[in-house]
């Protein structure tokens, strides 16, 4: 994967370097760590030796599994209870809140709450 990345990004800064060349634009270069750009370059990506030796990696860190492969119900609660339940069910109810909250509590009068979210359809 680091290998890909800054093969990637090597040909990435091959083609800004034609393109910026055209207009009078800075040079860009590998990334050594220090971050610090020019008014002549500009570091982007970084070398396959410095991601090899980073704690931190741009697209993330290596994770490990939080459940065992045999925790048969460690991963039907993660499946069903946070994958579905939490961030499903859970989050499609939070964003119709508004509808409902706004249909069933009638509007006091000077009340600062938003109008409902179907009011500008029914003005038409």
């Amino acid at each position: 994967m680091i290998a890909a990345e800054s093969t990637f990004r090597a040909a990435e800064r091959r083609a800004a370097d034609k393109i910026s060349a055209i207009v009078g634009g800075p040079k860009y270069i590998e990334d050594d760590g220090s971050h610090k750009a020019t008014e002549q370059t500009v570091m982007y990506g970084s070398d396959a030796d410095v991601l090899k030796q980073a704690e931190e990696l741009p697209w993330g860190s290596p994770v490990s599994e939080t459940t065992a492969p045999g925790d048969i119900g460690g991963h039907l609660k993660n499946y069903l209870y946070d994958g579905f339940a939490v961030d499903g069910a859970g989050a499609t109810l939070k964003g119709l809140g508004p509808w409902w909250g706004s249909a069933v509590r009638p509007r006091r009068p000077g009340a600062t709450s938003a109008m409902p979210p179907w009011a500008p359809v029914t003005t038409c």
